[in-house]
């Protein structure tokens, strides 16, 4: 899992951008590679993470991801639907629950705690497509603003 953060409940080996309980590899996103070896994993989770990215550092881990996963391995995000949430925001106006949406606010009071990107299904279909994934598939909503997304390694 990457940025599976300081949980026990995460997919392991966990990689995170800072250490804590549960979090096996340090790893920064936006500017290292992930320290594992070619065609190691079948699984990659991304949940809730990449959009505590930057565009350029989520396509750099999108990247990466590739890499490290055998053909037809999988990919699994879990992420804010940008299309929703700004739908709710025209709807219902600048609201806390849907600022926090796109913002993020973390009291860990760091620049990790903060949304620096938003994706809808279509625009995370193009990252995920453009590095190599396909049959990128919509899985449904975790809750109503975020989304499921499932792809395959070619």
């Amino acid at each position: 899992e990457i940025g599976g953060g300081p949980a026990e409940d995460v997919y392991h080996p966990n990689v995170d951008i800072r250490g804590g309980a549960g979090v096996d590899i340090v790893c920064d996103f936006e500017q290292e590679d992930l320290p594992f070896h070619d065609g190691h994993a079948q699984l990659v989770k991304a949940i809730h993470s990449l959009q505590h990215l930057s565009r350029d550092g989520a396509r750099h881990i999108l990247r990466e991801c590739v890499r490290v996963l055998v053909p037809g391995g999988l990919i699994y995000v879990m992420i804010g639907d940008m299309t929703f949430i700004c739908q709710r925001l025209l709807e219902d106006g600048m609201v806390e629950e849907w600022l926090n949406c796109v913002f993020h606010f973390s009291n860990d009071r760091d620049r990790f705690g903060f949304h620096k990107w938003g994706y809808s299904f279509e625009t995370l279909k193009e990252e995920l497509e453009a590095v190599g994934f396909s049959s990128v598939q919509h899985q449904g909503f975790y809750n109503r603003w975020e989304m499921k997304v499932s792809a395959v390694k070619l």
